[in-house]
């Protein structure tokens, strides 16, 4: 049940945020003001959603480490950087480049052994 396994991963790594399921939400968001992830209720793979889930969690950890308004500032400040240069504001963003990064590496080191199909 990925509501099961995603409170389990926000208890280990100590986020409290929310946790909210939508067919309208894109593969994951984290919502800064409200402290919110939000994560569609099917995945095509437990490898794709155990990616999205970390990767919102980092977002998660790096709101609470800045502090929200600190965060969005920085996370608004570099997004508009990558679009003064041309880019994409959210997939040249340094924060999403970060958190992906490091959702990719917890997986592989962390959970992808756990987690095998039975």
């Amino acid at each position: 049940d990925y509501r099961q396994i995603a409170k389990e991963l926000m208890r280990r790594y100590r986020v409290s945020s929310k946790l909210e399921f939508s067919k309208r939400a894109t593969k994951g968001d984290y919502d800064f003001e409200k402290d919110i992830i939000k994560l569609r209720p099917f995945y095509k793979s437990v490898e794709d959603f155990m990616i999205t889930l970390l990767h919102e969690i980092y977002h998660a950890m790096d709101s609470k480490k800045y502090g929200k308004d600190k965060f969005v500032a920085m996370y608004t400040k570099a997004g508009q950087e990558q679009e003064d240069k041309g880019k994409d504001f959210h997939d040249n963003n340094p924060f999403e480049i970060a958190a992906e990064r490091w959702a990719r590496r917890e997986w592989r080191g962390k959970w992808k052994h756990r987690l095998r199909k039975k």
